[in-house]
């Protein structure tokens, strides 16, 4: 079990049954508010513990439904799994500080597919490094922290 930040920055209604439904039963409970990004849908953001497998499982389950969702789970090999309709899920090793970690096989691997292109080899490595899915989920991100920096009114 390690501790498992989970975010579900875009998910329709319909997506929320279920979702709760698979939560519940790990005795989480999260608390569901607007995603101001697109209207008629919502997010909520909390920690877990959870296993490797229930990670995976969460992540197969909230991309069969649609939520564009972001994870970070701190296990003995630290990860970010992003998922977004258009796209899929994409699995990210990361080190301690945060930061994507590509390593020497993958690196090998992109330059033998790259057959020499240098633009084809910068076009993998943004495949690679999830820049398609980070690009398209910093929206929702971005809508959710405007929100939280409105000003109340007296």
């Amino acid at each position: 079990m390690s501790v498992t930040d989970i975010w579900l920055l875009c998910a329709p209604k319909s997506a929320t049954f279920d979702v709760q439904n698979f939560l519940s039963k790990h005795e989480l409970s999260p608390n569901w508010k607007p995603q101001p990004h697109t209207p008629g849908t919502l997010q909520t953001r909390f920690q877990a513990s959870l296993s490797d497998g229930q990670v995976a499982h969460l992540s197969s389950l909230l991309s069969k439904l649609g939520v564009v969702f972001e994870i970070y789970q701190s296990s003995k090999e630290p990860c970010l799994i992003l998922g977004h309709p258009g796209l899929g899920l994409k699995r990210l090793a990361i080190d301690s500080s945060g930061e994507i970690v590509i390593r020497i096989g993958q690196l090998e691997r992109l330059i033998s597919e790259s057959e020499g292109n240098h633009k084809e080899l910068e076009r993998l490595l943004r495949v690679e490094t999830g820049t398609a899915w980070l690009d398209l989920l910093e929206p929702y991100r971005m809508a959710s922290a405007r929100v939280r920096q409105l000003p109340r009114a007296v």
